[in-house]
């Protein structure tokens, strides 16, 4: 006889909805444990297979098309799109998706950017089963609703702490962790170990209170190494324009002089202004201060800085896909490190005039 709802209810005394919601795993609060063993135990004597739901599924899966969802946060992204690492990221994503011929589909999930309203009608194109990409646990709300509905959800993020932080939660999630506290770590020390003293940081606006903001944290890292009294960031907000940032940079290096920068992202010319502008003289700052900054898209120049710090999408991207289309999902756990490249070579234009002080 056919295992159905009805043959299990009439066998144990409850209704069918009871019998759907233990097969479904909805049953905290509602179901008791005793009942719960009780309909299991009477699925079982039927010959109910429980690994049915979960082989349809799979298989259903395996005939659509390829395709990750890329959760994104706002509905401008792509119009708009994130400069610096992050538009590296989206860059590295877009061309591995071409290459494995992978569609990308870009899903706005929030209203208004709130992490607190996720965007669920727009989520409803996302099926049961379908490979989810989340680059930050900022839409950790999202991601539990979709991993929780049967989805293989990755997140991408930069650092250890909110690992840490949100361990309970991602714990049926694959996670790309890169280490950026210890990449900005390694970048400010190379600066210090090769003569700098007084050495800056310029940081995102909106993330100087977020608790061990990798950034900050990296930084602050390396001044109580050293034990250096000089601490001095700048906030840059992502919402100003490229001068606005060069305005802002210029006017600390004048109030509090420094002969070393860490700029992790935003502010930096495309390379269409250079050679005809060094960084330096972009940013109007003298030869003698050293920078160090991290590589952004590929529009970004980055020749003149003596340090590039190279975030490792391009190593994290085969291991992405791998884990999101294996015959399996496993909920992996990788850690990825930043890769620092240096240049000490005298620059060319350190025997003429400083950079000058004019406006862009």
């Amino acid at each position: 006889m056919k295992v159905t709802l009805k043959v299990i209810a009439e066998e144990t005394g409850v209704s069918q909805m009871t019998v759907s919601r233990i097969l479904r795993g909805k049953v905290p609060g509602l179901v008791s444990d005793k009942l719960r063993k009780k309909v299991v135990a009477a699925l079982e004597k039927n010959g109910y297979d429980f690994q049915k739901p979960a082989r349809r599924t799979q298989k259903a899966r395996l005939l659509r098309e390829p395709v990750i969802h890329f959760v994104i946060s706002r509905s401008d992204y792509l119009e708009r799109p994130p400069r610096g690492e992050t538009s590296l990221f989206v860059h590295v994503l877009q061309e591995y998706a071409q290459t494995a011929k992978v569609r990308l589909n870009y899903v706005v999930g929030l209203h208004e950017n709130n992490p607190k309203e996720p965007a669920w009608d727009n989520l409803n194109v996302i099926r049961d089963g379908d490979p989810v990409l989340f680059h930050s646990t900022y839409q950790l709300t999202t991601a539990i609703a979709l991993q929780n509905r049967g989805c293989r959800v990755a997140i991408i993020d930069r650092d250890l702490f909110w690992r840490n932080y949100y361990a309970p939660q991602l714990k049926n999630m694959a996670r790309f962790i890169i280490r950026t506290a210890n990449g900005t770590a390694q970048a400010v020390r190379y600066l210090m170990n090769s003569g700098c003293r007084k050495v800056a940081c310029a940081a995102n606006s909106f993330s100087l209170n977020e608790p061990n903001y990798p950034v900050l944290s990296g930084y602050d890292y390396v001044l109580r190494l050293h034990g250096s009294t000089y601490r001095h960031v700048i906030p840059l907000s992502r919402t100003d324009s490229r001068c606005d940032q060069v305005s802002c940079i210029r006017e600390a290096w004048r109030r509090k002089k420094f002969d070393g920068l860490f700029l992790p992202e935003m502010a930096l010319p495309g390379k269409d202004e250079l050679p005809i502008r060094t960084i330096h003289e972009y940013l109007g700052l003298p030869y003698s201060v050293r920078i160090a900054v991290v590589d952004g898209d590929e529009e970004t120049a980055t020749a003149d800085a003596t340090v590039v710090l190279h975030y490792p999408y391009r190593e994290l991207m085969p291991d992405l896909f791998d884990t999101l289309f294996a015959k399996d999902f496993s909920c992996v756990e990788k850690l990825y490190e930043c890769r620092m490249e240096t240049s000490d070579a005298p620059h060319p234009e350190k025997s003429k005039s400083q950079p000058d002080e004019k406006s862009h």
